[in-house]
C-alpha cells in the first residue's frame, strides 16, 4: 500500500499567541519526529512518505497537488488544537479529490476528542495514543481486508470510526503491547534534513527524544503521558550515530522532561562522551536538578543551550499552577549554566486568571531581571481538558466547551470568549511585545549576538527576526498568517 503522512500547514487562529520572531519557520523548524516514528515501525514493504507542510510553505491546496502526484491509499494526519481548521480543510479536499483514500487522524487533539474527529465524514479513523504499533495494525488491515468490518477493527487499541451515525470504539483504550524499549527509531530519510534549523546558530538540526512523558502535574499542560518512559541509553546513542551519519552536528532533545532524573542525566553525558559523536545538542527541561558538576558534564558531552520551563515568576504563582519548582533557585542555576558555557532559554506564561495587569507587568519585569540568554513568553490558553480549562468552566468564566464546539465544526476565525476576570486580552498582547523588545533589543542582548554569530548567513537570520520584532504587533501578524494559510501556494 502507499501511505502519506502529513504534518498539516502552519495555519494558526488567533489563539496562538507567539510573536512572529518566535514563530515557526522564522526562529526554527524541527521535523514531525512522530510521524518519522511511525513511518519506521510500518512492515510488511508498504511505500511510506512523509509530508511536513511546514518548512515547505504549503497551505491545504498546497498538500493536495502533493497526495495528487503520490495517489496514496491511506493518507494520515497529525491534528493539533490550533490547527484544527486547516487539517478539516485538507481532509475534506483529499476527499473530495479521490473518495477511496482512508483518511486516518491521530495527534495531540485526537487523544482528547476522538469521537468528535471520527465524526467529520471525510475521515475514516482515529488513532488515539502512542501509535507505533497500532498504525502498523491498522495499515495491515486495511491490506487484507479493504472493507473492513467490525470484527477486523476492535482489536485495534484506541481506534475509533464510523459506523452509519455513530462512532465505534475499539475493545481496548491503550495498546498493551507498545514498549518505548521496542519500537524502532525515526527514518530521518524521509525529509529533506537541509530544511530544519534553529536560529541560535542556524546549522542543519534534528530532533530526538529520550523519554516520553512528565510525572508532573502544571494545571497549563496537556501532555497526556503523565509516566516518565525513559529509552535505553544505548540505543539512543545507537540512533545519534544514525544522525551523525546523516551529515547532521546539531540535536535537539525534544522530551516532555529531559533532565527529570539526575542520575540518567549524567548516564547519557557519559555514554556520549565516550561515544565521542562531535555533535551540539540542547534539551527542554527543568531548573533542577542542576549544580556546577552536572553542568560542567553536561558541557563536555556537547550540550550547548537549554530550554527551561519556568512559567511564574513568584512563589505563589508556581504554587497554584502547581508546577513545583523554587522561585529562587532559577537566578543561581542560570549563572552554573553560563559558567559552564551553556546557554539559557526561559519559558513563561503570562495571563494566569489569578493574575490582574499589575502582577504580568511585574512578571515581565522580572523575566528581565534573571539573567536568562533568551525569553520565550506566551499569553495563557486554556487548552482542553487541562486543569485551568476545568477549573475555568467550574468557575463560570468559560461558560461551556469551545474546544469541543471547535472540534466538531472548525472554523477559521476561533477564539475562546474573553475569560479573564482581570485583564482584557489587548492589554496582554501590548505588554507581551513591549517586554520583547525591552530583552531583545537590550545593548546587552544585541552585542551578545552579534559576538556569538560566525556567518553573514546566521546575522541575516538575526536581524530579519529583529526587523519582524520591531515592525509587527502580535494580533496583525495572526491575521496574516491566517490569510497566508489559506492563499495558494
Amino acid at each position: 500500500m502507499r501511505i502519506l503522512l502529513i504534518n498539516p500547514p502552519a495555519f494558526r487562529n488567533s489563539e496562538c499567541i507567539a510573536p512572529d520572531f518566535a514563530r515557526q519557520t522564522h526562529a526554527f523548524n524541527y521535523p514531525p519526529l512522530g510521524l518519522l516514528y511511525l513511518a519506521a515501525n510500518l512492515t510488511g514493504g508498504h511505500e511510506c512518505r512523509v509530508l511536513d507542510a511546514i518548512p515547505l510553505g504549503l497551505n491545504p491546496e498546497g498538500c493536495l497537488r502533493e497526495v495528487r502526484g503520490f495517489r496514496p491509499d491511506i493518507v494520515g494526519v497529525t491534528v493539533f488544537a490550533d490547527s484544527l481548521y486547516a487539517c478539516r480543510v485538507l481532509v475534506q479536499q483529499i476527499k473530495a479529490e479521490d473518495p477511496r483514500i482512508r483518511i486516518v487522524l491521530g495527534g495531540p487533539h485526537a487523544n482528547l476528542y476522538p469521537r468528535e474527529l471520527a465524526g467529520w465524514h471525510d475521515v475514516d479513523f482515529v488513532m488515539t495514543g502512542f501509535c507505533e504499533n497500532t498504525f502498523n495494525e491498522l495499515v495491515a488491515t486495511l491490506a487484507n481486508h479493504p472493507e473492513p468490518a467490525r470484527a477486523d477493527l476492535v482489536h485495534i487499541a484506541g481506534l475509533y470510526w464510523p459506523e452509519g451515525s455513530s462512532v465505534v470504539a475499539s475493545d481496548l483504550s491503550v495498546d498493551p503491547t507498545w514498549d518505548i524499549a521496542k519500537i524502532r527509531r525515526p527514518d530521518r530519510t524521509l525529509l529533506d534534513l537541509r530544511r530544519y534549523f534553529t536560529v541560535a546558530n542556524n546549522r542543519t538540526i534534528t530532533t530526538a527524544i529520550s523519554s516520553r512523558g512528565c510525572t508532573f502535574k502544571c494545571t497549563f499542560c496537556d501532555v497526556f503521558e503523565k509516566r516518565f518512559l525513559a529509552r535505553g541509553i544505548d540505543d539512543i546513542i545507537a540512533e545519534l550515530r544514525e544522525i551523525v551519519a546523516l551529515g547532521i552536528r546539531e540535536v535537539h532533545f525534544f522530551d516532555d522532561c529531559f533532565n527529570l532524573k539526575r542520575q540518567r542525566t549524567v548516564e547519557m553525558c557519559e555514554a556520549m562522551i565516550q561515544a565521542d559523536l562531535g555533535i551540539e545538542w540542547s534539551f527542554r527541561g527543568r531548573i533542577t536538578p542542576c549544580d556546577e558538576e552536572l553542568t560542567r558534564l553536561l558541557y563536555r558531552a556537547g550540550c550547548r543551550r537549554v530550554q527551561l520551563g519556568i512559567e511564574g515568576t513568584n512563589a505563589e504563582t508556581l504554587r497554584r499552577i502547581k508546577k513545583g519548582i523554587d522561585i529562587e533557585r532559577v537566578p543561581e542555576t542560570v549563572r552554573m549554566y553560563r559558567k559552564a558555557g551553556i546557554l539559557t532559554m526561559g519559558y513563561f506564561i503570562l495571563g494566569f486568571p489569578f493574575q490582574t495587569h499589575e502582577d504580568c507587568v511585574q512578571s515581565c519585569q522580572d523575566i528581565l531581571e534573571m539573567g536568562l540568554d533568551y525569553i520565550n513568553a506566551f499569553i495563557l490558553i486554556p487548552y482542553p481538558k487541562t486543569e485551568i480549562h476545568e477549573d475555568l468552566r467550574s468557575q463560570g468564566l468559560i461558560d461551556r466547551d469551545y474546544w469541543y464546539e471547535h472540534t466538531v465544526s472548525p472554523r477559521p476565525d476561533f477564539k475562546l470568549p474573553h475569560w479573564h476576570p482581570h485583564v482584557d486580552r489587548a492589554q496582554l498582547d501590548r505588554l507581551l511585545n513591549r517586554y520583547y523588545k525591552k530583552f531583545y533589543w537590550s545593548p546587552r542582548f544585541v552585542w551578545s549576538e552579534i559576538s556569538r554569530t560566525r556567518s553573514l548567513r546566521g546575522l541575516a537570520q538575526k536581524s530579519r527576526m529583529a526587523f519582524l520584532l520591531g515592525k509587527n504587533r502580535v494580533v496583525d501578524i495572526l491575521q496574516r498568517d491566517k490569510t497566508r494559510a489559506l492563499t495558494p501556494t
